[in-house]
């Protein structure tokens, strides 16, 4: 029932009240009664559309997800989330690098590993992995400072070095690439290691260091009878010049 004209206030006599169509007298207003019913009943369901359109988005949202992660949707969502309000931690990129790995999403993965480093820059291991999954991929320039920082944390992994040695050589960085060959094979002077040995002989040709790279087979041959014949065919070509 309409009590009072909703434009100019005046009261509505009771006789017009329950009229299929109320008219104010003042300034005419005009208002259908099942119009008004209508209204009021779409107020009453306003807090049921409102739970229901807010339900709706967060399903489609947790089925977007679960198209993204998988089975692994629940171990990611809640880090998930906070990177979607800008405020994920290192441990959160971290899971969600190695969660993406699992599921063969390598390019995201290293993504999201970056942001772990660049939130934990001394994190030694995630350093490492993320230098060597760059240098895997050839993308030798990306790797190359990774790598530095990874040694500049005290990384120990010996592999590590001979990486970065090769992508140093790779760069045109000769004398530093050849310092850390030559670490390699000093700390561990009674092991031969053929892989780095070749590797530091090749490194030396390629840079056109020809009298070096002599030097260091006839070295390498000299230390014992399982290295007599180390790269004796290079040595005879680098002798004919």
């Amino acid at each position: 029932m309409l009590e009072q004209c909703p434009s100019c206030f005046q009261e509505i006599p009771l006789d017009r009240r329950m009229d299929p169509v109320v008219i104010c007298s003042r300034c005419g207003f005009t208002q259908r009664i099942a119009d008004k019913k209508w209204k009021e009943s779409l107020i009453g369901f306003r807090p049921f559309i409102v739970t229901s359109l807010l339900v709706s988005a967060l399903m489609l949202s947790f089925f977007y997800l679960q198209s993204l992660w998988g089975s692994q949707v629940f171990e990611v969502l809640p880090g998930y989330t906070r990177h979607l309000l800008g405020q994920a931690n290192s441990s959160d990129y971290k899971l969600m690098s190695q969660i993406s790995l699992r599921l063969h999403r390598g390019e995201e993965s290293l993504i999201y590993l970056k942001k772990h480093v660049a939130l934990s820059p001394n994190d030694s291991e995630a350093l490492h992995e993320l230098a060597f999954r760059l240098y895997k991929m050839n993308r030798f320039q990306e790797s190359a400072p990774i790598y530095y920082r990874y040694l500049q944390t005290g990384g120990q992994d010996t592999l590590a070095h001979f990486h970065y040695a090769k992508i140093l050589s790779q760069l045109n960085q000769v004398d530093q690439a050849t310092q850390i060959f030559e670490s390699i094979l000093k700390s561990k002077p009674d092991t031969f290691q053929i892989t780095v040995a070749t590797a530091y002989v090749h490194h030396l040709i390629e840079h056109g260091k020809t009298q070096e790279a002599i030097h260091a087979i006839r070295s390498i041959q000299k230390l014992g009878t399982n290295t007599s014949s180390f790269m004796s065919e290079s040595l005879k070509k680098l002798r004919k010049g």
